[in-house]
């Protein structure tokens, strides 16, 4: 605001300057004196004419100036006087002569000798003390256009002064204001610590709640695998006790039992391991990757379960009917060799005696001997795979079937015992032992 004040009064007196050029000269001191002689005869006209204040008209004749009073050409200062007479005679109710008007020296010349007594008398006295009425009326003018131009410049700085009045008011109200920003700035600042104090109470016992939350989704999650890994194997067990109850599937019994243990452990390693090192991010789908994974490992031991039972389906031999078969040989065999030595003893003995009934009878008792003892050692060989639970290679039991036949074939063969031989010797002699003393 100060800023444009002094720029107004600068601008004012630029303006001055430039309007007068001449105005420098003034207060010198010929200037000074040509102005106080102008003001003289200026006074003694009006004191004649009782002429009022100069104004407009007289401060027209000044129009006729091209370069100021300092240099007064003849026309020039004889159009400014004849200006001034009309203003003189136009202001004291007499006839005007606009002489100045003719631009042409006749035309002046005639119209000035036109004039009355009076006015030629009022033109020649201002056309000699035109010079000093010139400085005269210039001065006055540049007196009024600083007054003109200091009241401006009065007002100007009333306004500036005004407007800086309103500034400064503008301005306290606006230190207030920012008072007040800075108070409530603080009261702000105060306000968003403890929010923010708060905050992190807030975020500490949600971070807690959050770990509660997870330890407690993890041990759920662990309970529940718990309780499907039971339900599971409780399940598998029963089926592999329903699956293995043939005996061609019997020799599969055992690795499926130890595939579902395996199974078992796999599922609680998984279990323990997922939860224990799974972040925070991955606890909302915790319970379906562990059944995922768990069910993959189940659906690895059914496969391989099911290759155990296929295998032992095709790699089943019935020990028992290989046994009875063998048997059956054995004694088609023997039904043979005794079917021939009986026949052989009737050739020998064409009559039935005593002797072959008793050999007969003997000989039944024997086989019925022999049937029993063949069925202990069945049982026997039953008992023995049972407890052994292992498929025996059947080559083996065959031999074993064969030392069994061999046995019994000794014992229903060995004719040469003591009891026969007691029995031949105390026929000896006799009609029934077929040889005559």
């Amino acid at each position: 605001m100060i800023f444009h004040v002094l720029q107004a009064i600068l601008q004012c007196l630029i303006v001055n300057s430039l309007a007068f050029e001449d105005f420098i000269y003034v207060y010198a001191d010929g200037n000074k004196e040509m102005a106080e002689q102008g003001r003289v005869q200026y006074q003694i006209i009006k004191e004649r004419g009782t002429l009022p204040k100069y104004g407009p008209c007289w401060k027209g004749a000044l129009e006729h100036l091209n370069e100021g009073c300092r240099s007064l050409s003849e026309d020039t200062q004889s159009d400014i006087a004849l200006h001034i007479t009309n203003c003189f005679l136009e202001l004291s109710g007499h006839q005007t002569y606009n002489c100045e008007l003719d631009k042409k020296p006749n035309l002046r010349g005639i119209c000035i000798n036109s004039m009355s007594d009076r006015a030629f008398n009022v033109y020649t006295e201002f056309y000699t003390h035109t010079q000093n009425i010139c400085w005269f009326l210039r001065g006055q003018i540049w007196h009024e256009t600083i007054a003109e131009n200091t009241l401006k410049v009065g007002k100007q700085l009333e306004m500036s002064a005004e407007h800086q009045q309103e500034l400064i008011r503008i301005q306290k109200e606006s230190i207030d204001l920012q008072e007040r920003m800075l108070k409530q700035g603080r009261f702000l600042e105060k306000v968003l610590e403890d929010v923010y104090v708060s905050t992190q109470a807030h975020q500490d016992i949600l971070k807690v709640l959050t770990q509660s939350v997870t330890s407690l989704q993890t041990w759920v999650v662990g309970e529940i695998s718990w309780i499907d890994s039971i339900i599971f194997n409780v399940t598998a067990i029963f089926l592999i006790f329903i699956i293995t109850s043939s005996p061609r599937t019997l020799q599969a019994r055992f690795p499926l039992f130890f595939l579902l243990f395996l199974n078992l452990a796999i599922e609680r390693l998984i279990c323990t391991l997922y939860t224990k090192y799974t972040s925070e991010q991955e606890t909302h789908n915790l319970y379906s990757n562990i059944y995922n994974f768990v069910w993959y490992t189940r659906y690895a031991f059914t496969f391989l379960a099911a290759v155990f039972v296929v295998f032992s389906v095709i790699t089943y031999h019935d020990i028992n009917k290989q046994n009875q078969l063998a048997l059956d040989v054995i004694k088609k065999q023997n039904n043979d060799i005794l079917k021939s030595f009986q026949d052989f003893r009737r050739s020998k003995t064409p009559s039935v005696s005593t002797a072959s009934v008793d050999f007969i009878t003997e000989n039944d008792t024997l086989k019925t001997h022999n049937s029993k003892m063949l069925k202990s050692r069945k049982l026997r060989n039953g008992y023995e795979r049972l407890e052994r639970e292992s498929s025996t290679d059947s080559a083996h039991n065959f031999n074993l079937s064969r030392l069994n036949s061999n046995y019994s074939r000794r014992n229903v063969l060995d004719l040469s015992g003591p009891k026969y031989m007691l029995r031949s010797q105390s026929r000896q002699g006799t009609p029934d032992s077929g040889v005559v003393h």
